[in-house]
């Protein structure tokens, strides 16, 4: 993770925790999820929770969050959300779907 990832998480945190908009995290290459990969942006974690799961897969390699195709769709959505920095009372109750 670059410092700038991380210092971009460290926000996300505190803004989540606020109940405010999170920033886009870039990927440890500096892609950028959205314009570089047309991926759906990933702000909060109803976000997270309507990727389909070839996007949850993308972000997971991405994010370089340890994905293997036996990994379910609710445990890749959990690592994203820590990902990304969503830690607010509601991003932690939030009960992913398993689509």
């Amino acid at each position: 993770m670059t410092q700038e990832t991380a210092h971009t998480v460290q926000d996300n945190k505190r803004l989540s925790k606020n109940k405010q908009p999170v920033r886009v995290v870039l990927f440890p290459n500096g892609k950028h999820p959205v314009n570089d990969f047309a991926l759906p942006p990933v702000g909060t974690v109803q976000d997270i929770d309507s990727l389909t799961r070839a996007q949850l897969v993308q972000y997971m390699v991405g994010y370089q969050l340890g994905y293997n195709d036996k990994l379910a769709n609710v445990r890749m959505k959990e690592k994203l959300k820590h990902a990304v920095g969503l830690a607010g009372t509601y991003d932690n109750i939030f009960i992913f779907k398993e689509n």
